[in-house]
Order: structure tokens, then C-alpha cells, then sequence
């Protein structure tokens, strides 16, 4: 799974479970994270200023994009979401995004570095122009079953469920305004094996040689519904 999952204790912020996604991310051990503080993994003091508020609300969250720090002090973009399981405890799951944060960046600087990062990104990337598939990475060929030469051109709405796609299609064309929708969304895709997988998606709009575009970084969380009631047993 690419999702990460902690769960701390609210009162004392330690750290009472976590899955080996986690570990992967951090380059942490179970041991050593179960030692920690979970404020502890915010990179810089005003990251952790700002989950300490968020937190404080006593509101679920979604989508909280912050840094943590590695084991080897490098920062990690993600993206937190936590909700309480019971009074004191918060269960908060984790999303990589530092590949999604490199190649907006490298987008808005240098085309070449940004496929050079979204070639590699272990997340699927998606870049729509008139809301045709423009681009794809590796990572979405292996998500979606089709070949990069099928999906070019294509209308990414008919790879949705059939279910959600007036909600993706609504959500796909605001994208370009200033709204007050979250910049995540999860629906289905339905593979060229004919397979349903979840995706959790995050919108940005860019500029790709110039022209408007609209880059989709997609994590698979097919099996994020498995993990949970693993990790709440």
C-alpha cells in the first residue's frame, strides 16, 4: 500500500501503531517510531505550530499537507488525514507527495526535469490539456493496464466508474476557478482488464510549455479500506 498509517495518543502524542508504509517513508523501524513522539516528525517548528491548531479544532481532517522529516533528516511532502477512533486516540493516515511537489515545481521551472521526476515518481501522474490525456508516467500504465500510445488523447472521464463520473466530471471542470472544493477526490477507474481500483486524486493546475494544463497525481488506495480495519483490530 502507499498509504501510511499512525496511530497516536492524543494527550502525549506517542506513537502507539504503524504500518510498513510508514516504516518505508521514514526509514523509521517500528521500534524506533513506537519510541517517538508523533509532533516530533514535523519538519520545522511551524509545521508542527500549525498541526498542533489543526488538532486542536477537534475536527477530522483531510488532505493536510505538511513536511515530516526522515530518519536521514530529509524533509518528506505529505498529505495527513486523521480522525479519533476513540477519546484519546487518532488514527492518521499518510500520503506521499513529495514526487507531486517535485513535478509541480519542476513543471513551473523545466519541462525536462519534470518528466525526469515524473518518470520516476512511484505515484501515477496524469497531465490533461482540454481535457485530453496529454501525458502519463509509468506508474499509470501500471494502475490503469493501458499502454501510454492507448491513453494519449484519450478522454480520462471514460476510464472513470461509470458511478462517479458526473461527480469527477463537476469536480475535473472547476479546477481552473478559485472554489472552495479540497483538491482531493477519491473515485473509481475501472482498468482495461475491466477491474475497479480507488484512486485518491490531487489536482493542480499548470502551465506546460506554455500552455493551461491541469496536472492529476493519483495514489492507488484500492486496499486502504483493508488496512484500516487491520489496524483497528
Amino acid at each position: 500500500s502507499l498509504m501510511g498509517i499512525i496511530l497516536f495518543d492524543q494527550n502525549t502524542f506517542a506513537i502507539r501503531m504503524t504500518n510498513g508504509c510508514v516504516e518505508q517513508m521514514l526509514g523509521y523501524t517500528e521500534e524506533e517510531l513506537r519510541s517517538m513522539s508523533f509532533s516530533a516528525l514535523f519538519s520545522t517548528p511551524e509545521e508542527q505550530r500549525v498541526f498542533y491548531e489543526r488538532l486542536g479544532s477537534n475536527a477530522d481532517i483531510t488532505n493536510f499537507e505538511n513536511r515530516l522529516l526522515t530518519k536521514s533528516k530529509e524533509p518528506l511532502w505529505v498529505a495527513l488525514s486523521w480522525r479519533r477512533i476513540t477519546e484519546n486516540m487518532v488514527s492518521t493516515s499518510i500520503i506521499d507527495i513529495n514526487s507531486r511537489k517535485l513535478a509541480e515545481k519542476a513543471a513551473a521551472e523545466n519541462y525536462a526535469q519534470y518528466e525526469q521526476v515524473t518518470e520516476n515518481s512511484p505515484t501515477s501522474i496524469v497531465i490533461l490539456r482540454d481535457e485530453k490525456i496529454a501525458y502519463t508516467n509509468p506508474s499509470f500504465t501500471r494502475f490503469s493496464g493501458y499502454s501510454p500510445a492507448e491513453l494519449l488523447g484519450k478522454d480520462l472521464l471514460s476510464l472513470v466508474h461509470e458511478e462517479d463520473r458526473a461527480e469527477f466530471f463537476k469536480f475535473i471542470s472547476t479546477r481552473s476557478e478559485k472554489t472552495d472544493l479540497p483538491d482531493i477526490r477519491e473515485c473509481r477507474f475501472i482498468t482495461k482488464s475491466g477491474k475497479a481500483r480507488l484512486g485518491a486524486l490531487f489536482f493542480t493546475p499548470i502551465v506546460q510549455r506554455g500552455i493551461p494544463a491541469l496536472l492529476i497525481n493519483l495514489v492507488d488506495i484500492t486496499e486502504r479500506e483493508k488496512l484500516k480495519e487491520r489496524i483497528q483490530k
